[in-house]
């Protein structure tokens, strides 16, 4: 499972917006093998109050933003994310 700790702006996602703060970044196909339920639950665990960003698309998205939600994990699904994109 590929996460990172990042600054998640507020705003347009350009720069450090005021009032960005941690969260945690998971980048990858929406299978079962990734493991994205485990990083919703155990956010969840920790309270949920982290925000989790998701970026990336396949057959499990229906499932985790079902999950996400029912957990209360304030998590936003960026679908799809071109390569060049993700270098910025």
């Amino acid at each position: 499972m590929a996460e990172a700790v990042v600054r998640c702006a507020a705003a347009d996602g350009e720069g450090e917006a005021e009032g960005s703060r941690e969260g945690v970044l998971f980048v990858g196909r929406l299978i079962r093998q990734k493991g994205v339920d485990d990083l919703l639950r155990a956010v969840a665990a920790l309270g949920g109050a982290i925000p989790v960003a998701i970026a990336g698309d396949g057959p499990e998205r229906p499932r985790l933003e079902r999950l996400a939600r029912a957990l209360g994990v304030p998590a936003r699904f960026h679908g799809f994310v071109e390569p060049d994109a993700r270098d910025r």
